[in-house]
């Protein structure tokens, strides 16, 4: 079969129905099945749930509702290790993989569970579609985490602290995107240097990497301009604080469609009773407000959507070593799902 774009293999089982695709494309559809040939790892070998709300933020190419996303969430602004978060957009906005194209980015929820990738179509097989992506699991049952210690690469079993539905930040303008990306490869550079002509552009394997980024914003913000409004618009995200097994926070944030607002909100409301408090600082974190201020205040906000789509990226931008685990396969799970971490100076509540 077609080669897959990482080290892990997935493969499709075949269903009865050859008309439907994956689930994304029929978020109606039941469930998915999806096989993993990875040698090790019983977690890898099979993921088998139902969702109750699926969506594909599609990318068809520059102006596509996946690329006014990342331009929006990536588009201005630094990293805490210092690098521009714009460095990301090339990563993200491709459109092909080895021997796959991609069809934009695939978002399911369920009752206790959360899945975001890639949407793929191969190019060799009309009829091959695959999803490529992480399943994120939460809440008091523990029946997925009983039989092992450590998580899957694509499954992983974390708490969840805080979710909520908000809309998107405004859209960077193109001036507001780096102009020049200069680079000295193969000789120093003197402090008395005049400016190099034709300098403003740099070629990076054979891509005009501050140009992309300059089409990328321009064609966004045309598009955002002329495109009419549809159920396929991205105007708000679904934010999701979680913690793992050493106490550390990260944040999803995943696109949402308007026609998929309704399913969104449900699910953030159905996971209103299994959210448990963050404790960080030496304070307990639990409304809105005091996450929105965590994220304002914090040094360093892991990405876990970089990190499941392009994990060395992501480390570059946010690295915590304690998240770095989970792509890997041997990040610990979370199993004191019913428990409120205390305070320094309490102690844990009676059961």
């Amino acid at each position: 079969h077609a080669s897959v774009p990482s080290a892990a293999h997935q493969r499709i089982t075949p269903t009865k129905h050859d008309s439907e695709k994956l689930w994304p494309c029929c978020p109606t559809s039941g469930r998915v099945h999806l096989s993993l040939e990875m040698g090790l790892g019983a977690s890898e070998l099979s993921i088998d749930v139902e969702g109750t709300d699926a969506w594909l933020v599609s990318h068809p190419g520059l102006g596509s509702p996946w690329a006014q996303f990342a331009l929006r969430k990536y588009g201005v602004g630094f990293a805490a290790t210092g690098v521009r978060e714009c460095v990301a957009l090339p990563r993200l906005l491709r459109r092909r993989l080895p021997d796959w194209n991609v069809e934009g980015c695939a978002v399911r929820v369920g009752a206790d569970f959360v899945a975001f990738g890639r949407q793929l179509h191969s190019v060799s097989q009309n009829n091959a579609h695959l999803f490529y992506g992480v399943h994120i699991f939460f809440g008091n049952d523990l029946r997925r985490t009983r039989g092992f210690w450590y998580c899957g690469v694509r499954e992983w079993h974390l708490k969840l602290n805080k979710a909520v539905l908000e809309p998107l930040p405004a859209p960077p303008q193109p001036s507001e995107m780096p102009q020049r990306i200069q680079r000295f490869p193969g000789r120093p550079r003197y402090l008395d240097d005049a400016p190099v002509p034709g300098a403003e552009r740099t070629e990076v394997n054979g891509t005009d990497e501050a140009g992309s980024m300059e089409e990328a914003a321009e064609a966004c913000k045309a598009a955002e301009g002329t495109e009419e409004v549809t159920d396929e618009t991205v105007e708000h995200q679904l934010t999701l604080t979680f913690s793992n097994a050493d106490g550390h926070f990260g944040m999803l944030s995943l696109p949402v469609p308007r026609g998929h607002l309704d399913g969104a909100a449900e699910a953030v409301e159905s996971w209103a009773k299994l959210e448990i408090p963050l404790v960080w600082g030496g304070r307990r974190w639990r409304t809105a407000e005091d996450f929105k201020q965590l994220r304002e205040s914090a040094l360093n906000m892991p990405d876990l959507l970089l990190l499941g789509l392009e994990t060395d990226l992501a480390m570059a931008l946010t690295p915590d070593w304690t998240w770095e685990r989970y792509p890997r396969g041997y990040g610990e799970a979370v199993l004191d799902l019913d428990l409120e971490e205390p305070l320094p100076n309490e102690e844990y509540p009676c059961p």
